[in-house]
């Protein structure tokens, strides 16, 4: 509260000072000298108007606040929506780069890519071995028609023997199985390398290459061939990726409250 409500505004204040001028005029003695008096009220006259100038420059001043917390309230608002756009913006990029990366994925992967991937995936440690090593491989006959499509070409035909109840595959045919199997795991790799960057939405990519890991279906990104080429390192996208599958499989899911009993 105002301790002096006679001085509330600059009015009020200069009536104030003014008021001693105003009483020598009326009195027709005066004991002061009109010299002193005149130079008293000048001075005050001279405070007044200092006042009433320093209250107009302090409403001034007031006002520019004002204005700026305005403008930079706007600004503020302007890079929120800038940021909300950008985040926006990034989202979508990232999506579109998990769609790019799908669709290169279905384009990379052949018939005879994927026919080797679903042979190789079957075999054992030792098979596995054989086909790195460059050795015999003897492959269960109802594999049949995956090694026609993945070993049918002509050229190899010399190098692929149908017994009765199993398949021998030998020379530039178990060559050309090697080279199919690495083929498949550098194409998975590099389509996994976006997810594992964080570049391309990890979502997306998790719901549309989970297929690559069902080990009851035996499929788990040719797992026992990488083992036998002793590079697992080699492929650290395709790792990390199986590991976050089956985290995120063996994540226990969260059970309902209890409903609550009627009264």
């Amino acid at each position: 509260m105002n301790s002096n409500p006679r001085f509330s505004s600059p009015l009020t204040l200069i009536i104030f000072i003014f008021a001693p001028l105003l009483a020598w005029a009326g009195e027709p003695e005066v004991t002061t000298p009109h010299w002193t008096t005149y130079v008293t009220t000048l001075a005050n006259v001279v405070v007044a108007a200092s006042i009433v100038f320093l209250w107009l420059q302090t409403k001034s001043l007031a006002s520019q606040l004002d204005q700026t917390k305005t403008q930079i309230q706007y600004v503020r608002v302007q890079i929120e929506q800038a940021n909300t756009a950008i985040q926006s913006d990034h989202e979508r990029s990232r999506k579109e780069l998990a769609l790019t990366v799908m669709r290169e994925w279905n384009r990379d992967i052949k018939s005879d890519t994927a026919a080797a991937e679903g042979i190789v995936k079957r075999l054992s440690f030792d098979d596995c071995k054989a086909i790195i090593d460059n050795k015999m491989l003897t492959i269960s006959l109802d594999m049949k028609g995956l090694v026609e499509t993945c070993l049918g070409d002509v050229s190899l035909a010399s190098d692929v023997k149908y017994e009765t109840a199993h398949i021998n595959v030998t020379g530039k045919a178990t060559g050309r199985l090697r080279y199919l199997a690495i083929d498949y795991l550098n194409i998975l790799e590099t389509a996994l390398v976006s997810w594992k960057l964080g570049v391309a939405d990890r979502q997306t990519m998790e719901d549309e290459f989970e297929f690559i890991y069902h080990p009851s279906e035996k499929r788990d990104a040719l797992s026992t061939f990488r083992t036998a080429l002793g590079t697992e390192a080699a492929f650290p996208a395709i790792e990390s990726f199986i590991e976050a599958i089956r985290s995120k499989r063996e994540r226990k899911p969260v059970q309902p409250d209890s409903p609550l009993p009627r009264k």
